[in-house]
Order: C-alpha cells, then structure tokens, then sequence
C-alpha cells in the first residue's frame, strides 16, 4: 500500500465540510461525455451516514457519479472546498475510485479520505491510497470518527478501521455493527432534492423513495458476496413511522430494496396490514425472494397497493438452481408468477447465465419458459465471480481465477462460453422474451390498472424499444 500524508497533518480544528462520493460504475469521462446513466434509487448508505453528520453540525454534500455528470472545473472544485470525503466502495469500481482518490490528493492534500462499503465489508481490506477504511456499519460511529480525527484524538480504540499514523498502516480489531436498527435514524432524502432518480424501465417514475427494512442474510447462495451476515429486522412501528414521514411528503411510490424483506411472514403480514390501516396512498414495489411468497401474501400486497414484485429467481433450471443453492424449485417459481399475474401484480426478475454446467439447451428451455408463464419483465445478467463468494473461492482453488482477479465474469475458462458467446445468448434471451404480443398486451392491461396513460405511453415505448437488447446496468442502494 503506497504511503499517503500522516494523518495528524490533515486535521483542522473548524473541519466540519464532509463530501459523501458514490463512484461510476463506467469509464471516467468528463460533463456531456460522461456516460449517461438512469438510477432508480440514489446511494442510500451515504445518506445513512448523512443523517447523523447533520444532526451533529456538519455541512454535507453528495455526489453520485451515476447521475452527476460534472465538467472538470466542478469535478475538481468539489474537493478543493471540502475537509472530509467519504466514498463507497463497490470491487467492479475499484480503479475508477483510485483515480478519484489520486485526483482528491492532487487537488486537496489536507482533505481526509474515508473509504466503506461493501468491497470493504466483503474483503476486510482496506482500500489502497485512502486515509481510513471503516469495515461495517458506521451508522452510528461516523460523527465520533470524525470527531476523534479533527481533535487529533488516538483511533486506537475504534473498532474495524485501518488508518495511516506515521506513515505505517494500522489495523484494529473488530468490526462496526448497528445492533437495534431502530436506533438508525432516517436517510437525509433533502441532500438529493432535484436530482434525477426514481428511473424503472426508462421511466421516472417521480416522488419515489427507498426503503431498507432489514439488513444481512441467513441464505448461502454460491455467487453471493455476504455470507452469513446477521439478519436483523427494525420494528413494524419504526418501518411505518418513516413511512408516516414519507406520507407526509407526497410520496407516491415506496420501494422497499430489502434482500429478505419477506423473510418473516409475521412481520410482513403486521407491515402489510398496518399499511392498509393507515390508508396510505402511495403504490409500493417489493423486492423478495420467490420461495417466500404465496398466494395469501400475495393477495394482502395488493390490498396494500403494491404494484411490483421483483425477485431474482436466477433460472429456471432445477440443476443450475441446484448449484447456486437457491433453496427453490422450477414449480414454485411458475405458481408465484402466476399468482401475481392472477391479481394483477406486475412482475420482474433476474436471470443469471454462465454457469459451468449450463448447455445451450439450458438457454432453449428458459425461452420456452417465458413463452408460457405471464412474466413481464426480464433481466438477464451473465455470471459474476467475485471476491469472497464461495464460487470465487472455488475457481480460485482449481486455478481458474487469479489472486489478483476479485471480479471476473464467466468465461470459456469458467463455463461452456466465452464472456462474448454469453453476451450473444443474454441478446437472444432478452429478445426472444419481448418479442411476445400477448405479453405486450397483459403489461399495458396490468399497468391500466396502475399508472396514467401517459406513463402507460411511455413504459410501453420503452418496452418496444432497443433499450431493453442493452445489458442491464449496476443497481445501487
């Protein structure tokens, strides 16, 4: 790890400005070449952090490079006029965030580097040239943190951080987690006012808010990062309190990104309910696992105004759902979709292809699958081997993948196709899913029931168009 400026020498006693960086998922260009991107949720953990920075006096402001094209004078300017930058950190954006940080030192050498997120929490290392990486949650440790640091206080005593002293890189033990999430106060959605979010299929659909109900995962699934991270649940008063909140700003659609937001039924069931009770007005997009779902749920959803329903059910091949440990079955998946389709929920779901064993027949059969269940919107992502999951490791084991290569995609090395045979079979998939009028007809009757004619209008041009034969982009939360 290359050496970087003692820390003690960048601390400033009025340090209170703090820059919160969500990086680009592309190649770093510059204002109008910057590459377009469409974003429907903005960096929900950096408005986590936000929260309590503000509440303890700090000026914060944030940058997400998905949708904030800068030219190089407000590139540059940003982090000239700011004392703490504090930057999420995604493995598949690793250089991209070590050009921002050499281009940050250049502008400003006093200016503070906090790097989190989940490469961070994935690999338990720091992020190269950073002045702290925080492994964890630091939800309820950031204004401490920062508050050690502009004292010129020791951090010797925080957990799960590596920092510079003297030019020497320290390690301590541990690791930052929120037990209660109850005592996590709400993102600051005000920092974000007037950008561009809330984009579905091409569409804004505008007043939209994310929600995060819960945090970790009790599953093992082979391609996942986060293993046996501890799930934990707020409240259902503390998820309707926010959502009293989001209300009361003309909210009109809640989106709740939870991994394993179905994962307790009782719980559902309680939010659910205290949904209808409420009288709340706002359409809601839930995302969940397909196994979790029936058709009582189903139908209390809709009672409750939900709209969409999206799962990874990452293919339809019972050995290929065998082998990435989904825990479910080709049957479920086809009575689940036919249920919300019966009550006139709206579907989406991800695929994943590239897997050792997949043939082209394998692809053949998910296209004879789509043909005759009432989907209504596909996915199609090519395998990903990253760096900690069980498949990674795996491959890593038999030589496939280098120490070095912490994200690789699926390959003639990893699989029966090469990267660009996989990337002309996710066309073929994609294609052949959309190019089905009585999909096309049972979509726009669906959205009928939801949405004006003028966004119906939109989201169908979009559904027409070539957007949809494009790989699908990164996600953020």
């Amino acid at each position: 790890m290359k050496n970087s400026p003692i820390l003690d020498d960048k601390v400033r006693a009025n340090s209170k400005r703090v820059l919160l960086l969500f990086p680009p998922f592309h190649e770093f260009l510059y204002g109008e070449n910057w590459k377009k991107s469409e974003s429907p949720f903005p960096p929900l953990g950096l408005l986590y952090l936000a929260t309590p920075l503000i509440k303890a006096g700090y000026q914060v402001s944030i940058t997400d490079f998905q949708i904030d094209h800068l030219d190089k004078s407000q590139y540059f300017n940003s982090f000239r006029n700011t004392d703490y930058i504090l930057i999420s950190c995604f493995t598949f954006a690793y250089n991209v965030i070590q050009k921002i940080i050499a281009d940050i030192k250049n502008t400003n050498d006093k200016a503070v580097i906090i790097c989190g997120g989940p490469h961070c929490n994935e690999t338990n290392l720091p992020i190269e040239n950073s002045d702290v990486t925080v492994i964890g949650e630091a939800d309820l440790m950031i204004v401490e943190l920062l508050k050690l640091i502009s004292g010129n206080k020791s951090l010797s005593e925080v957990p799960g951080i590596f920092y510079r002293k003297n030019g020497q890189l320290i390690k301590n033990s541990g690791i930052h987690t929120v037990g209660s999430l109850d005592s996590v106060d709400p993102p600051s959605f005000d920092l974000i006012e007037g950008k561009r979010y809330g984009y579905i299929y091409g569409v804004q659909l505008k007043q939209m808010f994310p929600i995060i109900t819960t945090r970790g995962c009790p599953f093992i699934c082979t391609f996942c990062t986060f293993q046996n991270v501890k799930y934990r649940e707020r409240s259902v008063e503390n998820v309707i309190q926010e959502l009293k909140i989001r209300a009361a700003e003309g909210a009109k659609y809640i989106v709740f990104c939870d991994d394993n937001f179905l994962l307790n039924k009782n719980r559902v069931n309680a939010i659910l309910d205290s949904i209808i009770l409420n009288k709340f007005q706002f359409k809601i997009i839930i995302q969940g696992r397909v196994d979790l779902i029936n058709y009582d749920l189903c139908l209390k959803m809709k009672q409750a105004h939900v709209i969409v329903l999206i799962f990874g059910i990452e293919s339809i091949n019972q050995d290929v759902l065998n082998f990435y440990k989904k825990k479910t079955t080709v049957e479920k998946i086809t009575e689940v979709i036919e249920t919300a389709n019966r009550l006139g929920i709206i579907t989406s779901s991800g695929l994943i292809i590239g897997a050792p064993m997949e043939k082209m027949e394998h692809f053949k059969n998910t296209i004879r699958f789509f043909r005759k269940v009432p989907q209504d919107f596909l996915n199609v992502n090519i395998l990903r081997y990253q760096y900690p999951s069980p498949l990674w490791i795996e491959a890593n084991k038999s030589g496939l993948i280098a120490d070095d290569q912490k994200f690789v995609y699926a390959n003639e090395k990893l699989s029966n196709f090469s990267y660009e045979e996989l990337l002309k079979i996710q066309k073929m998939i994609i294609k052949a899913f959309y190019n089905n009028p009585e999909r096309i007809r049972r979509f726009v009757y669906k959205l009928s029931k939801h949405l004006g004619l003028r966004m119906i209008f939109k989201i169908v041009m979009f559904y027409l168009g070539e957007k949809i034969y494009r790989p699908p982009q990164e996600i953020h939360k």
